[in-house]
């Protein structure tokens, strides 16, 4: 029982944790920046392609976690 909700908390916070969005700027060298909040003041663009991990099947976790 412990065991099935550990897994389960385990497996929400990563899928929290995943979903962040991703930005793209330049530094002053021009040097090119990739983080999850960006600078104040600072031209930057959200990052196509930055899209979640899938969420994985409670039911899958559970029988996985049972072998």
């Amino acid at each position: 029982m412990l065991r099935s909700w550990l897994v389960g908390l385990v497996l929400a916070t990563t899928a929290v944790c995943v979903s962040a969005q991703v930005y793209e700027w330049r530094d002053e060298q021009g040097r090119r920046i990739y983080g999850d909040m960006p600078p104040v003041g600072v031209d930057a663009r959200l990052v196509r392609g930055a899209t979640p991990a899938r969420t994985p099947d409670p039911d899958a976790a559970s029988a996985a976690a049972e072998r």
